[in-house]
């Protein structure tokens, strides 16, 4: 008898101690959700979310190598799209070139680069960055690049509407970089040519390759000193993914587990445009889904992505920006 009470204190205590767990856990998530500011992409936004995906991995824009006519398509879109949302022109304006000189050739791209003033620290920066480049035209193909880079490129058009709708508390500067596919040479360009603002550039959050396949349900990404400015670590971006029900994870699989002179066994941290700012000393949060069986490839076209998880991820990638601007050190 007595054995017998004491297993029914002992379930009873059990099933106490899981009710207080979970209690918790759901107040800790609810919390997490309802502290974020109402940053959402409307039915019609999202709608445009992926027409400029559509439109940008078309074949009018015969895959967006550097310096040919795709490029410039790509150019004239971006701006178009940048001036009718009427989010400001970088130091007096969108187009910002450069050239790379070799020894036999020299390539000639141009970054697109806009901004909104910060509410409350006008003059610290947040930076958002994507490539618009790819590949081109290879043996008469186009590689629309749908994935790479055409999804992160049409997610910041949509987080600079939303974000010129309702400005953080920082600056953020919107940069549209050629040449990532070039050996980062638009990112690489940016910082050479603003070696004063760098100073006052917080992060950098970089975008590349957010749709996935049809197989994709996970957002991955890395991150660099975040707490060099900012009361944020990898753990609490995680939860705040949680509280949406959106499955984020830290990290990339294919880092480690492809075979050693396998395309996709990658350096993940010099893998794309945040590899320029971390050399320069600066945070950085890179938001991707990794490799799949698309990339680099002429499968990589929109109809192949996963545009349901494209919204959603872009939608998550908006309150992490959101997050991490109110959790600055300044």
């Amino acid at each position: 008898m007595i054995i017998n009470r004491l297993k029914k204190r002992v379930i009873f205590s059990l099933f106490l101690l899981f009710g207080i767990i979970s209690l918790i856990t759901f107040c800790e998530r609810a919390a997490m959700a309802n502290s974020l500011v109402s940053l959402n992409l409307s039915l019609n936004e999202q709608q445009q979310l992926l027409h400029h995906m559509q439109v940008l991995s078309s074949d009018a824009f015969q895959g967006r190598r550097i310096g040919t006519l795709g490029s410039v398509n790509s150019q004239n879109y971006l701006v178009k799209v940048l001036t009718q949302q009427q989010v400001t022109p970088y130091a007096g304006h969108y187009r910002h070139a450069f050239v790379q000189h070799s020894w036999f050739t020299e390539k000639h791209g141009t970054n697109i680069i806009a901004a909104v003033k910060g509410r409350l620290h006008p003059d610290k920066y947040i930076v958002l960055t994507a490539h618009y480049d790819h590949l081109g035209v290879k043996n008469h193909q186009i590689y629309h690049g749908a994935d790479d880079n055409a999804s992160g490129t049409a997610a910041l058009l949509a987080l600079s509407l939303s974000i010129q709708k309702a400005p953080l508390s920082h600056s953020v500067l919107f940069i549209f970089t050629d040449g990532e596919e070039s050996n980062l040479l638009g990112s690489k360009h940016f910082i050479q040519q603003n070696n004063t603002l760098l100073k006052q550039v917080l992060i950098d959050i970089n975008l590349d390759m957010l749709s996935g396949d049809q197989r994709t349900t996970c957002l991955h990404f890395i991150s660099s000193a975040l707490s060099k400015n900012f009361n944020v670590n990898n753990q609490q971006l995680i939860k705040l993914a949680s509280a949406s029900d959106f499955c984020l994870k830290h990290g990339f699989k294919m880092l480690n587990k492809a075979p050693l002179y396998s395309r996709h066994r990658i350096d993940w941290q010099g893998a794309s445009d945040h590899a320029s700012f971390h050399r320069a000393g600066i945070p950085y949060i890179y938001y991707g889904v990794g490799s799949d069986v698309n990339y680099h490839t002429q499968r990589d076209q929109y109809q192949r992505t996963n545009l349901p998880f494209f919204i959603r991820a872009t939608q998550q990638i908006l309150q992490q920006i959101e997050f991490v601007d109110r959790h600055s050190t300044s």
